[in-house]
């Protein structure tokens, strides 16, 4: 480490006239040290760093890394992404709940079969020997499956190859100004154009058109000698109170508005949406400020000066132009709290009316009666005849004889097939209701006799209790809604009274009626479900305590699916029989006319004067 001093004084400390002496050659050039090493300790070689450093009295700028218009497009999408994300996994959930419920119910009728099978089988081999024995290595399996070719094609494809300019590169001697045309290049010398025949003539003087046409020479301002030395003023930093996150956020939803302060405050004490929609002002309520970060906002502005109040950043000046707005928090809510109200009343109505709408197809549809008593659409039972599926248990003990029949056999009448597997029991039902019941079967005005199955399950879906639940908390939102209106109409002064006190008073009023009719609809509702569910004597599950719609509208939704799929088909097969007889009763028709036919008489009046106007049409 001493030698290596020792060389470096040595190397700097020397004349460049006089020689070095013997010893300092040696010291420069040892034997042992590499070409690296001396180009490392070469005191003229500079090494490159990078980034370069920056001045002591440079500011770093701190910024956003993206643009407004970038960070809005990347939410939005995020946003349709998620959406779509979320509605297929949903559907895809339904479809599957739906096919395990069908493969469940396929699986237990089939296990069922078979253990009746086994037993009959076992019943059948007591007493009676075993069977022939067989070898175990005998196969019966077929020879190993023929191998499977696969063509396999290939498509080469090559870019056409661009030739070379055909003229050469022509450089002056100082820029020239610009010639704004579309150049065009011949590819191919055999081409009968303008240009491949032109012949350019050549420039006598071009130092003449270069002096005339060359760019000028713009020499650069210079600053007078004061300003050279005048000492810059260092730019004074902007005031920040807010955390990063929390200015950040707010200074993207100030970029993402073209408004004025002056819009949003018209568009919250009148209650208007016109020129501020909803959802911007949600946006403003939910960016607020802050008791603690108002508190710290206000003490800024009164007690700095008017030079430090202007460097204040935007993000924290936007929450103190916001908070100015008379009751901004409060009219906010309540204007909120409307758009989510009639939202609330709507989807509660919709569910109320389809559990209504199913409920009194069930009850008063003629067609649903006679299902309920197990007789297949018998106008009138009096007990003599047997219905469809009576017929079914004749001679059984234990489920002949039936009254009626639990619901949980409707999703598996599918599964009972024809002696020769052809259709099933609901096909044979479908087929026998449009033949025997339906006047207008096989017609645009034949009616599917069941409630639709989307109805039905969405009729499913619904749970009486969410529903109570849900017009409790509307309850008791519109409560505090009707409180931030009286808590406004007291601290606000006259001239910022109306109209929103007129307009959310009447809100209120309007929105406790509909609430009151809401809940007499879902009881109304609940008591349809409950005169159904007696009616058709369906009983709890041993876990529950009452009924659920899930429960009773799922059993007539898989049934439902299955029959209106039967209904379709035999409705085409008897339309389709309908044409092939009416054309045979057109065939008939036809067939049974007999056209005469009568020779003309040559010499009869008529057949003269055809011929005589004939004879003149010809001359």
């Amino acid at each position: 480490m001493r030698s290596e001093q020792e060389l470096l004084r040595a190397i700097f400390d020397r004349s460049p006239s006089k020689p070095a002496s013997p010893e300092h050659k040696g010291l420069t050039h040892p034997r042992s040290e590499s070409p690296v090493d001396s180009e490392e300790r070469t005191p003229g070689r500079l090494q490159a760093v990078w980034p370069p450093p920056r001045p002591k009295d440079e500011e770093e700028k701190v910024g956003l890394k993206y643009t407004e218009a970038e960070h809005q497009a990347a939410l939005l999408q995020l946003k349709r992404e998620c959406k779509e994300e979320v509605e297929k996994l949903n559907a895809e959930f339904e479809q599957q709940v739906y096919q395990l419920r069908e493969e469940h119910a396929v699986s237990i009728s089939k296990l069922q079969e078979t253990i009746t099978e086994v037993q009959q089988e076992l019943a059948q081999r007591v007493g009676q020997s075993r069977g022939e024995c067989k070898e175990v290595g005998v196969s019966t399996e077929d020879g190993l499956p023929p191998k499977s070719f696969r063509n396999v094609w290939g498509i080469s494809l090559s870019l056409p190859v661009q030739r070379a300019p055909r003229k050469r590169v022509v450089e002056p001697a100082c820029p020239m100004k610009p010639l704004y045309w579309t150049r065009i290049q011949l590819q191919d010398n055999n081409s009968n154009t303008l240009w491949s025949s032109l012949e350019e003539p050549g420039i006598l003087n071009p130092q003449e058109f270069e002096e005339l046409f060359s760019k000028a020479n713009l020499q650069p301002a210079k600053k007078p000698l004061c300003e050279v030395y005048e000492k810059k003023a260092k730019a004074k930093k902007i005031i920040k109170l807010l955390d990063g996150k929390r200015s950040q956020a707010v200074g993207i939803l100030i970029s993402s508005l073209h408004l004025d302060m002056k819009d949003i405050q018209q568009a919250v004490m009148t209650v208007d949406n016109s020129v501020v929609d909803l959802e911007t002002i949600e946006a403003l309520y939910e960016n607020r400020a802050q008791s603690d970060e108002l508190q710290k906002i206000k003490k800024h502005y009164e007690t700095s000066k008017d030079d430090e109040v202007k460097l204040l950043d935007k993000p924290e000046q936007f929450l103190y132009e916001l908070a100015q707005i008379p009751d901004f928090s409060d009219r906010a809510r309540c204007i909120i709290f409307q758009a989510t109200f009639s939202d609330g009343m709507s989807s509660i109505l919709r569910k109320v009316e389809i559990i209504s709408d199913v409920c009194k197809v069930c009850l008063q549809c003629s067609h649903l009666q006679p299902w309920s008593a197990g007789q297949g659409w018998s106008e009138r039972y009096d007990g003599s005849d047997p219905g469809l599926w009576e017929l079914h248990e004749w001679g059984n003990r234990t489920r002949g004889q039936a009254d009626g029949f639990t619901l949980e056999i409707l999703p598996k009448l599918k599964d009972v097939k024809s002696r020769d597997n052809r259709i099933s029991l609901v096909d044979y039902v479908a087929s026998y209701y449009l033949r025997n019941f339906d006047e207008n079967a096989g017609t645009e005005k034949s009616v599917f006799p069941f409630p639709e199955p989307q109805d039905l399950f969405l009729a499913a879906q619904v749970k009486f209790d969410d529903l109570s639940k849900d017009l409790r908390k509307l309850q008791r939102d519109l409560a505090g809604c009707e409180k931030n209106v009286q808590k406004v109409c007291l601290n606000s002064s006259e001239e910022h009274l109306e109209p929103f006190k007129e307009k959310m008073e009447s809100f209120v009023s309007m929105g406790k009626k509909e609430h009151n009719t809401m809940s007499d609809q879902l009881a109304s509702a609940q008591k349809s479900f409950h005169d159904m569910v007696e009616y058709f004597g369906v009983k709890p599950k041993s876990s529950e305590k009452e009924v659920a719609p899930s429960y009773i509208f799922m059993l007539w939704f898989e049934f439902c699916s299955d029959f209106k799929i039967a209904w379709k088909r035999e409705s085409k097969n008897i339309s389709k029989e309908r044409l092939k007889e009416a054309q045979q009763s057109v065939k008939i028709i036809t067939a049974e006319k007999k056209v005469e036919t009568k020779k003309i008489n040559p010499n009869s009046l008529k057949e003269r004067m055809r011929q005589k106007e004939a004879a003149l049409s010809s001359c």
